[in-house]
């Protein structure tokens, strides 16, 4: 498609030294001569003929209001223009741009895309999540790249699956990840705009999240109106361990109406004072300008200043200048119109021109090794990149993987200005201290979860550690096991209490007890008798009334009988030495078991 930028160069060094040599070689030379000076207009007209590279850049441009703050037509043409002038270009081909809108419906988003097949090289979108993976499959039927710095669908990092897709900036579920990692918090809700491709991010951020094994706790949708709004906080209050909220919507400080109210209802409902973390997700997007901007958004609502304070803006890094400040320096150059003003323009401004000069490097590499610019082609030369963009510098690295850094702005209810607190570095994956520590509302963050929610290869269950699960269950083990002894010396102290007290107790003293001679009964009467009478006493409810007179009966001792009559029963005693009656061990098993029944 593209010619090698050395073949005219060479045609015409070819044309002088062919001039140089006519004189001496008459008519043949003259007609090689006009030979080559005709290959060399050809080789001409084939480079001015041949087909530039075309930039789709798609995006909710006509639906979206803030979405077209971003001036996606401005920010291409200006992208444009710098590429086709920079001499680390070849000039054997040119690049253009083409405005592509797709709709607010992520079904009729897809439509449009597919109708726009034909009108770009390559694409630099979609903007909404829902259709990223049709679109990338789409894309590697057209042989047409896509280049998206909005798709987070972790689907998509399947490079096998999926070998036309490329992200322009780090994927924002790994910047996530990387920050709820060091402090911690794993326990996520997304609530979201009910605009259809916020909706779509809100579920894809849920369903990326996930699959890092963080639990989600809800997935909301809220408008703007207040009942839908206190509903959705109320949602978030009563689910189970949340500490950080991911606001998928557009962020208050660029005019998102949303996320404005549903901070100034969490202020309300006491949900800024450090239970939670706030994070807008769209600045992941971007470069938020922080450096010397006050926000007249916070100035002016003190309510929603004092909300902010438990907010954590995550965001690209900006380098020596913010964009605010590379726009107006882009305009004072007559590169931009200097109307609108350059604190009415979207950030995505920045991204958009980024992720045009993205493609320029990666057809540029492409071309130089193999002189093709397949979509495979783009995608496999867009790594191990590095080049400055419109005020950040993008870089990439051996797999194709973003490792732009980002920073982690705050504020306190007393101030309208962003102060970079950590430095988040995606090359390692860490966070660096920027020298401001965050101010948490009431003095600390939000509690922690377990380590194991990070932990590759792990499975934490509940948010507990299974160290600590373990001691747990030991301490209730030992509890039960000191519970159950202690019920056990209780039981015993009782039942020996009842052995010697009571109506029902078994040892007896000698006043208790009247011996008998179990063989008086051949001397006065038979034995039977006598038991016969006390026996029919027993039954009738009378005490056994029995008088026997000295002669007729030989006293008996304890010393003489282990039989007696104790409360008109007859009792067969055992016979213990003098001491402690508890510590009976010569009574069997059997008859313990009798006497505790």
């Amino acid at each position: 498609m593209f010619l090698g930028p050395r073949l005219f160069p060479c045609l015409m060094l070819w044309f002088v030294v062919t001039s140089r040599l006519s004189g001496h070689h008459g008519l043949a030379s003259s007609k090689l001569q006009r030979c080559m000076c005709l290959l060399a207009l050809l080789s001409l007209l084939q480079q001015v003929w041949a087909f530039p590279y075309k930039i789709g850049v798609v995006g909710p441009w006509a639906c979206d209001p803030l979405f077209s703050k971003a001036l996606p037509e401005v920010a291409a043409g200006l992208a444009i223009e710098r590429i086709n002038q920079d001499p680390l270009f070849d000039g054997g081909y040119s690049f253009e741009y083409v405005i592509l809108n797709e709709d607010c419906q992520t079904s009729r988003a897809l439509s449009s895309f597919i109708s726009h097949h034909q009108m770009a090289s390559g694409f630099i979108g979609p903007a909404n999540p829902g259709y990223c993976e049709a679109a990338s499959l789409l894309g590697n039927s057209w042989d047409k790249g896509i280049f998206s710095w909005a798709c987070v669908n972790y689907e998509l990092d399947n490079k096998n699956s999926y070998p036309t897709f490329s992200r322009v900036l780090p994927s924002p579920i790994r910047v996530l990840v990387t920050v709820m990692k060091y402090f911690q918090w794993a326990h996520a809700g997304v609530i979201s705009s009910d605009e259809d491709i916020w909706v779509n991010t809100a579920n894809r951020v849920s369903s990326a999240l996930r699959s890092h094994g963080l639990p989600v706790g809800v997935v909301l949708t809220t408008g703007q109106d207040s009942q839908s709004i206190r509903k959705a906080l109320q949602q978030i209050h009563q689910a189970d361990r949340i500490c950080i909220i991911i606001m998928c919507m557009h962020s208050a400080l660029i005019g998102g109406e949303t996320q404005m109210r549903l901070l100034e209802w969490a202020h309300d409902l006491k949900m800024t004072d450090g239970t939670y973390v706030f994070v807008p997700y769209d600045a992941l997007l971007y470069s938020l300008p922080y450096k010397h901007t006050p926000y007249q958004v916070l100035r002016n609502n003190p309510k929603l200043r004092e909300a902010y304070d438990a907010v954590l803006t995550i965001t690209v890094e900006s380098q020596e200048k913010t964009f605010y400040q590379a726009y107006m320096e882009a305009a004072a150059s007559g590169e931009i119109p200097e109307k609108p003003e350059s604190d009415q323009v979207s950030p995505l401004f920045g991204t958009i021109y980024n992720s045009i000069y993205f493609i320029a490097q990666a057809v540029n590499n492409a071309m130089k090794e193999n002189g093709r610019a397949s979509a495979a082609s783009l995608v496999q030369h867009s790594r191990n990149m590095q080049f400055f963009g419109f005020n950040q510098l993008i870089r990439t690295d051996s797999d194709g993987n973003g490792i732009s850094e980002y920073v982690i702005l705050d504020t306190n209810w007393k101030e309208w200005e962003l102060h970079r607190t950590y430095t988040v570095d995606m090359e390692t994956e860490l966070l660096r201290f920027g020298g401001t520590p965050i101010h948490f509302p009431g003095g600390r963050p939000p509690r922690a979860d377990a380590k194991c929610w990070f932990a590759e290869g792990k499975i934490c269950r509940g948010g507990i550690d299974p160290a600590f699960a373990m001691m747990v269950c030991l301490a209730l083990l030992i509890a039960l096991l000191c519970i159950n002894g202690f019920a056990y010396f209780i039981r015993r102290h009782i039942n020996k209490i009842q052995l010697i007290k009571g109506p029902n107790r078994i040892l007896l003293t000698l006043e208790d007890v009247t011996f008998i001679n179990p063989h008086f009964g051949s001397k006065r009467g038979s034995r039977a008798s006598v038991s016969f009478q006390i026996i029919s006493e027993v039954q009738s409810g009378r005490s056994p009334q029995l008088s026997f007179s000295s002669g007729s009966l030989t006293p008996v001792t304890y010393e003489k009988s282990n039989i007696a009559i104790y409360e008109g029963d007859w009792v067969w005693l055992k016979k213990i030495p003098p001491g402690d009656f508890g510590d009976i061990k010569s009574i069997k098993s059997s008859a313990s078991d009798v006497f505790e029944m």
